[in-house]
């Protein structure tokens, strides 16, 4: 038995014959994501690597923010103890 094989950009199948023998088939197709491809090429080049750097920056820009948040709540709740139990 053998697979006919086609490349994901090629409008035909591979123009080898018979094809792939079925012993040198090492996996089965589970899923697949459609126009998951179209990422990829969006990132490639310079304005990929803009996107890419913007995303860290938010990322970071982020987490910040949420440390600063949750500083400030630790603060306010250990002074609210304090008030409580000093006399």
């Amino acid at each position: 038995m053998y697979f006919q094989t086609k490349g994901d950009h090629n409008p035909g199948p591979d123009p080898w014959l018979p094809g792939v023998p079925a012993e040198n088939v090492k996996g089965v197709l589970v899923g697949k994501i459609p126009y998951i491809g179209y990422v990829t090429l969006a990132l490639s080049g310079v304005l990929g690597y803009i996107m890419i750097g913007f995303l860290i920056f938010l990322m970071l820009a982020f987490e910040y923010y949420d440390s600063k948040k949750k500083k400030s709540q630790d603060q306010l709740t250990a002074s609210r103890f304090v008030r409580r139990f000093r006399y």
